[in-house]
């Protein structure tokens, strides 16, 4: 409602304090003394500075009595001092009423304009939060593309790695490979004769007769014996002389150009070219350079990924129909009844007037009247209306609906209570009819269901016991009436008096 500009708010609370609607089959005189209740009530929340609930019941009263109840059929029949008492309570009505409209409209503006700074404060708020957002978004993205960086360089480092401990692998191969071609190249070259099977040097035996007949000889292949121990000594002398040898073992050329290898000594030569073995290591990979997995790339990620209310008030209450709530002193059926003995005993019902007061927007009852009445077994009536008005004038009390007592019955509401309750809620819709059942032991708070009960009733004319349809229900149990151990009501027996 605060988003609602005050001028509007106004017009509408205008028209709520106009919806007056009158029933001919009401006396009238009940009107003038609800008229009564009305200027009570909008005087408790004009002292407790509820302005627009006391605007909308000084509105009602005057709209009631200044427009409706002079064209009810008894009219005329209300007592002259009534009536003139009704005339100044109206010109009391209007003079606050228009007292009223400056003050709500000044509480209207004042809503509106706190209305309008917590948009404008929310908008900037979520403005804020909007770039907040954003700019986490783009850290959020900054982060992830660092982390994606930092993953394929871990990668490209790691291929590289391999890269490189393949080709050294392949470098240290040829290197082998070239080792092994120098060493048969220059190694010393021997020879068998096969007649005497003597390993002699090949300089010093006698050349093969192939070598005599071919035209271009052949390099000799270094040949190995098939035994392991020569049978004769070798020819020449077993030591050559340092010449000799220097003959017969050339010198290897430097490997200083090559960094990778170097060897103290030169192994002997390989016995075939079948048993040729060229080693090859494998390159050494760094584990430290392993890519790294998608848990352990994803370990520092993060995911930043609550009958229209057809009473006076303003105030909606949890109840079911929004009704102001009426507390009632939890001993209050047991003195009612205490009163009753006589009547309950001889199976004659009793009945009574609820009067409270009204605080905060809670009725509580605080007196019950017992009026002058007739009973009967299943039913009672009272007998002088005027009791209420004097008592209501003495107690200055708001009438809350009335009580009675089913001697041999159920707690229910017959066709004649539903019609004896129809006024009470007609005039106060929180209005309650509590039944006090003494042989079944039972106490119920009932009202007539406003949006089907209220119009069957309020339009059937039959008096007396008679049937009405019960589906839907045409009453049910309170649900805005509190029992309430903490407060007391006084019963006012008047029907001696």
């Amino acid at each position: 409602m605060d988003s609602m500009e005050p001028d509007q708010r106004l017009r509408e609370l205008f028209a709520k304090g106009e919806q007056v609607d009158i029933d001919y089959s009401v006396p009238v005189r009940r009107y003038f003394r609800s008229c009564q209740e009305l200027m009570r009530m909008a005087g408790v929340y004009y002292e407790e500075k509820n302005f627009e609930n006391s605007y909308i019941l000084y509105a009602k009263f005057i709209v009631l009595s200044f427009e409706k109840l002079k064209n009810h059929p008894d009219y005329v029949k209300v007592p002259s001092n009534e009536r003139k008492a009704n005339k100044k309570a109206i010109m009391v009505a209007f003079d606050r009423a228009e007292k009223l409209k400056p003050l709500i409209k000044m509480k209207y503006q004042e809503a509106y304009t706190k209305h309008l700074e917590e948009q404008a404060l929310m908008v900037a708020l979520a403005r804020e939060d909007e770039v907040r957002k954003r700019e986490e978004r783009a850290l959020m993205l900054e982060e992830e593309e660092r982390r994606q960086q930092e993953v394929e360089e871990k990668r490209r480092l790691s291929e590289q790695a391999m890269m490189d401990a393949f080709l050294l692998a392949q470098e240290q191969k040829k290197l082998e490979k070239e080792r092994q071609a120098i060493e048969a190249e220059f190694a010393p070259k021997v020879t068998i004769d096969d007649k005497k099977a003597l390993l002699v040097p090949i300089d010093i035996a006698p050349p093969p007769p192939d070598i005599q007949t071919s035209s271009q000889p052949q390099p000799p292949k270094p040949v190995v014996s098939s035994y392991s121990q020569p049978q004769q000594p070798l020819v020449g002398p077993s030591h050559p002389p340092p010449a000799a040898q220097m003959k017969y073992q050339p010198a290897v050329p430097s490997r200083e150009s090559k960094p990778h290898t170097s060897h103290e000594s030169v192994p002997p030569p390989p016995a075939s070219s079948s048993s040729t073995s060229v080693v090859s290591s494998k390159p050494a990979i760094n584990r430290s350079l392993k890519p790294p997995s998608s848990t352990d790339v994803n370990d520092n990620s993060s995911s930043n990924f609550s009958s229209a209310a057809f009473g006076a008030s303003l105030t909606q209450s949890k109840n079911k129909y929004g009704l102001r709530t009426i507390i009632c002193p939890a001993d209050l059926p047991s003195k009612f009844m205490r009163v009753a003995v006589n009547n309950t005993s001889r199976n004659i019902e009793t009945c009574g007037v609820l009067f409270g007061k009204l605080a905060n927007e809670v009725f509580i009852i605080t007196h019950v009247l017992v009026p002058h009445q007739t009973g009967a077994p299943d039913s009672c009536d009272t007998t002088r209306e005027e009791d209420m008005w004097e008592f209501q004038d003495e107690y200055d009390g708001i009438c809350l609906g009335w009580i009675h007592t089913h001697p041999s019955q159920t707690a229910f509401l017959s066709s004649v209570d539903l019609h004896t309750h129809y006024p009470y809620q007609c005039l106060m819709p929180e209005s309650v009819a509590i039944v006090c059942s003494d042989k079944f032991s039972e106490n119920r708070n009932f009202m007539l269901t406003p949006d089907h009960g209220m119009n069957v009733i309020g339009k059937c004319r039959k008096s007396g016991f008679h049937p009405h349809t019960s589906n839907p229900p045409l009453f049910e149990v309170c649900d805005h009436v509190i029992s309430s151990g903490q407060h007391k009501s006084d019963i006012v027996d008047w029907r001696n008096k």
